[in-house]
């Protein structure tokens, strides 16, 4: 997925992210992020995943992507500048 630009502001509780909320490759190849960012400002309150790029990914490769908005998560768990919460199994 080459996604270039997001500009704005993005609010919610949950899976919340600059470029998509969740980013989640059950089967098959794994989701690709490449040559993408976002300058949107991502926040959420009371909730969680919250990340600049995306809430929550799940076997999502990500490369030459960034996020330059401000990321906040009040009373919020896992927030990170990139992803919220990343998890990849495989090989």
């Amino acid at each position: 997925m080459q996604i270039p630009l997001w500009l704005g502001n993005i609010e919610g509780i949950g899976a919340v992210g600059g470029l998509v909320g969740e980013a989640v490759a059950l089967s098959g190849d794994p989701i690709t992020i490449h040559n993408s960012y976002s300058t949107a400002d991502v926040f959420a309150s009371n909730g969680f995943n919250v990340g600049g790029i995306a809430g929550y990914m799940y076997r999502t490769d990500i490369s030459n992507s960034y996020s330059t908005g401000e990321i906040t998560g009040q009373g919020c768990s896992s927030v990170g500048g990139i992803a919220g919460v990343l998890v990849y199994e495989g090989s």
